[in-house]
């Protein structure tokens, strides 16, 4: 049973690209789109046309607040397209997976991001903010620099001189022990500096339709956000659940002690299986610190939740565990997040807030009914292939 966990690598980083860290949009008009990056397979001018970009912006547009995206989004505009180069074991410096990152600016500062990547010949987006705030600060003390990541979900910069320096780490970094060739890693369009400030930018309201486009949005206020420690995703969003219904003064210590006494297991500083989460939760909530005003009977599924199964769930003021298999590796990494909201237009389900307990910040994804995806803080993207409710699938 696969686990949720970051596997470290001390020398061999096989990087894949931060997805929700940073990027841009092309500058061309949504009627006219020209702009082609050098990302492999992607098609700037695709991207523009599809609805999950659309249904981003509008995201950003409308709920900036919750995702915790900072300035006057109907001012805002798109910035030039970006990719983050990936090392490898040797550690040469390549080309990542088939994604592209749009940055959100606002008043000269990144506030956002939406993300792209594409599978199977489709388009999947998230919109978020991010690293925004690292990236504004590097920026302030760097005319340009190149950006890497390492399979340990930790991005770094490498300056004109060959200077490395962590940029947001993840988890155990180790390439600021090297120096990297900035000739070596800026040939993958993966450069920040002033060109992402094109005069050319669009508005983010390019993409807004407020007489078609309005989606009605729905959310769990004042959802806790917590950041985990080590490889404990699943553990942290099984906390802010219970935080969110129960009581908040329940501890991660209080989650460990219920993992162990239903899986019969000590070792809580690492990955858990969907099982050994559903085992806890089930714990927690109709035992451990049961409401008595509530009667809870958690149900897990191996699969993604309908549209409608995500509507009651909100409608009825509960969080959802969500569990995401790597599309890289299916064998080895997983993540958890929570979710604690949707958007609906035209009556459908488009997209879904999650928390996201790596970076401790909420994001938009766009929902597909038959596969979704969501992205890791490092740019893993994982698909939505289990799912845990507190009170069955309210189907």
């Amino acid at each position: 049973m696969k686990k949720f966990t970051r596997k470290l690598m001390a020398s061999a980083m096989t990087a894949t690209m931060a997805m929700s860290m940073i990027g841009g949009l092309s500058a061309s008009a949504v009627d006219n789109p020209s702009f082609t990056t050098s990302t492999p397979n992607i098609e700037t001018a695709e991207i523009l046309k599809d609805d999950g970009f659309r249904n981003c912006a509008n995201a950003i547009i409308n709920n900036s607040e919750l995702m915790g995206i900072d300035g006057d989004m109907y001012n805002a505009v798109i910035g030039e397209p970006y990719s983050i180069a990936t090392i490898n074991s040797d550690m040469s410096v390549g080309s990542g997976n088939d994604n592209v990152f749009f940055p959100v600016i606002s008043e000269d500062n990144i506030v956002g991001i939406i993300s792209a990547t594409k599978i199977d010949g489709d388009y999947h987006f998230s919109a978020s903010e991010g690293i925004a705030d690292e990236l504004n600060a590097k920026k302030a003390e760097s005319v340009e620099f190149a950006l890497v990541a390492d399979e340990s979900g930790n991005v770094y910069t490498v300056e004109t001189d060959g200077t490395t320096e962590v940029l947001a780490v993840e988890n155990e970094t180790t390439v600021e022990d090297y120096t990297l060739s900035f000739d070596e890693v800026d040939d993958y369009n993966n450069v920040i500096s002033d060109t992402i400030f094109s005069s050319d930018t669009k508005r983010l309201t390019n993409w807004y339709n407020s007489a078609t486009e309005s989606a009605y949005i729905k959310e769990l206020k004042n959802y806790p956000c917590l950041t985990q420690v080590g490889d404990t995703c699943w553990a942290y969003v099984i906390l802010s659940m219970a935080r969110y219904k129960l009581d908040s003064t329940i501890t991660i210590g209080d989650v460990y002690g219920a993992y162990v006494v239903t899986n019969g297991k000590i070792d809580t500083e690492h990955g858990a299986t969907l099982t050994e989460a559903y085992n806890t939760i089930d714990y927690i909530f109709t035992y451990l610190f049961k409401d008595d005003n509530s009667d809870y009977s958690p149900e897990k599924k191996t699969s993604q939740i309908s549209g409608s199964q995500i509507m009651n769930n909100i409608r009825d003021d509960l969080p959802v565990f969500i569990y995401g298999t790597n599309i890289d590796d299916p064998d080895d990494y997983d993540h958890a997040v929570a979710l604690m909201g949707y958007e609906r237009t035209n009556g459908l389900v488009t997209g879904v807030y999650i928390m996201n307990t790596q970076n401790g910040k909420i994001s938009c994804i766009d929902y597909d009914s038959k596969k979704t995806y969501f992205n890791g803080n490092d740019g893993t993207l994982y698909q939505w292939s289990g799912t845990i409710t507190l009170n069955g699938t309210l189907s």
